[in-house]
């Protein structure tokens, strides 16, 4: 088997593969669909972190974006199994306070609460809550901080 080399075609054929190289490099891989960004933060209530929160970015069109807080209230939104991130543009915010173990899950079932606001939490800034958090999301990666005061 002969191996061939770039030089040893015809210099117009080779031209002509480098440019669909180049060209192909430069529009084959981009992907499609919606402008999803990467968006990580951190929940705050009076400056302390807000841990086992989650956190659901609604766009006025196309599908939400969710994350949860660990335990320093840190958290990334992830848009679908392949994209992390948020849709770029205008969201409502909203958060659910949610269990971080079966035994947590069980404990809530019973009334414990995950957070000593959590009641006050929720009637604000939950789905439907009395406030609402817009928040717009930037053509580049951001780092929104949410504060729940």
């Amino acid at each position: 088997m002969k191996t061939i080399s770039v030089t040893d075609l015809p210099s117009d054929i080779s031209a002509w593969g480098i440019a669909l190289l180049i060209c192909l490099g430069a529009t084959g891989c981009n992907e499609s669909g919606p402008s999803v960004v990467p968006v990580t933060g951190k929940v705050t209530r009076n400056g302390e972190p807000v841990p086992n929160i989650w956190v659901t970015f609604t766009p006025s069109n196309g599908r939400p974006s969710t994350g949860i807080a660990d335990a320093e209230g840190n958290y990334r939104l992830t848009y679908n199994r392949q994209k992390k991130g948020a849709l770029v543009g205008e969201h409502t915010v909203s958060v659910l306070f949610r269990a971080s173990s079966m035994q947590e899950e069980q404990a809530m079932a019973r009334g414990k609460k995950i957070h000593p606001d959590q009641d006050e939490i929720a009637q604000k800034y939950g789905p439907g809550g009395t406030e609402q958090l817009k928040i717009t999301v930037g053509p580049s990666a951001s780092e929104i901080d949410l504060a729940l005061d």
